[in-house]
């Protein structure tokens, strides 16, 4: 056995609290979505916060709700998106990636998909800041190409 103990026993996003989807296998996901269909999908961004806080401030601060509210309900919490489609007021400023429009909401269909072939049928697209106009969007375009 490694002396390396991976993936570490602290902290955030680790495989202790059983949760995250990203460190479930095909058969734990199947056990967990038999319990409980239900997975949050924090939907963050990165973006220059001024000299105090850092970029990734939104994301970290919408996977932890989503992880809370996950700890009380026996929901699943999906990765984050790291990167939004913010309004364009943000354009040029440092530490800040804005994704376009079409581009993000093709991204959220495709989890959206994703998902609903491992067997969730009820998903919160959870959103930490910003790209508020367009979740809803891309929630409509996939319901009418699947529905």
């Amino acid at each position: 056995m490694s002396k390396w103990n991976l993936p570490p026993k602290e902290g955030h996003l680790d495989k202790a609290d059983g949760i995250y989807l990203q460190n479930m296998n095909i058969a734990e996901i199947r056990e967990r979505v038999k319990k409980n269909d239900v997975i949050i999908i924090p939907v963050g961004s990165t973006e220059n916060h001024g000299p105090a806080a850092c970029i990734g401030e939104d994301t970290f601060l919408v996977t932890r709700m989503a992880e809370l509210v996950a700890q009380k309900t026996g929901c699943t919490v999906a990765q984050p998106t790291w990167y939004g489609s913010h309004p364009y007021h943000h354009l040029g400023m440092p530490g800040t990636i804005i994704v376009p429009e079409e581009i993000f909401k093709g991204l959220l269909r495709a989890i959206i998909t994703g998902l609903w072939n491992m067997g969730f049928r009820k998903m919160i697209l959870l959103n930490g800041h910003g790209q508020e106009y367009v979740i809803p969007s891309a929630i409509h375009e996939w319901a009418k190409n699947y529905q």
